[in-house]
């Protein structure tokens, strides 16, 4: 009973986190024509927490962080073999968005958040059950050498779009198939039901 009632739970949570985190990405599109004062290349994303459309820019990161929690929340209920550490890691991913969205951008707590953010994804990748993991862990962490190259706001976006793009990604393990797999130890053990002397012939 547990393992249906957890897959259709966990399916929504997956969907649900999905929607809010890629419209996370369609606003941000929409802040850059908002803002055509600041330039992609030069200025973080974080610019947008300040001056015109602030609340837009606040709102994208608020999406973006219950968009990670939800997918903390469908992990901890699948049958990741490392759910409790992935569940942990996009649950500090999701508090990392939710402090740097909520924080001045040239704040040491918006620093703290976005560093958080920034550095929880690739590990969440390689604990995760995904068969693509280590080329996902390389991939997040080699972007972040494109940043002195690219300049700050492009290396930054190519990161973050990378980041969201695993986490658009990720597909935990159902419960149900782990439940099917394998027995239930904390079951109890079938009794003979057949009463007394049934057995006998």
């Amino acid at each position: 009973m547990r393992a249906e009632a957890g897959g259709p739970r966990q399916r929504w949570l997956e969907q649900l986190a999905r929607t809010l985190v890629a419209s996370f990405l369609v606003l941000n599109v929409v802040l850059i024509a908002l803002r055509p004062d600041l330039s992609i290349r030069q200025d973080g994303i974080s610019s947008y927490l300040a001056g015109d459309f602030r609340w837009l820019g606040v709102l994208t990161f608020l999406l973006l962080s219950a968009g990670g929690a939800l997918l903390a929340a469908a992990v901890r209920t699948s049958a990741e073999p490392s759910r409790r550490l992935l569940s942990a890691l996009l649950f500090l991913y999701s508090l990392g968005v939710l402090l740097a969205g909520l924080t001045p951008p040239d704040s040491g707590l918006h620093y703290a958040g976005a560093f958080a953010a920034f550095t929880t994804i690739p590990v969440a990748a390689l604990v995760s059950s995904s068969g693509r993991r280590l080329l996902w862990f390389v991939v997040l962490v080699a972007s972040f050498a494109t940043w002195p190259v690219l300049h700050f706001g492009a290396g930054e976006r190519l990161t973050t779009v990378l980041e969201v793009a695993w986490l658009l990604s990720l597909r935990p393990l159902p419960a149900s198939r782990d439940r099917a797999a394998r027995p239930d130890s904390t079951a109890p053990p079938d009794r003979d039901t057949r009463g007394p002397g049934a057995g006998q012939a």
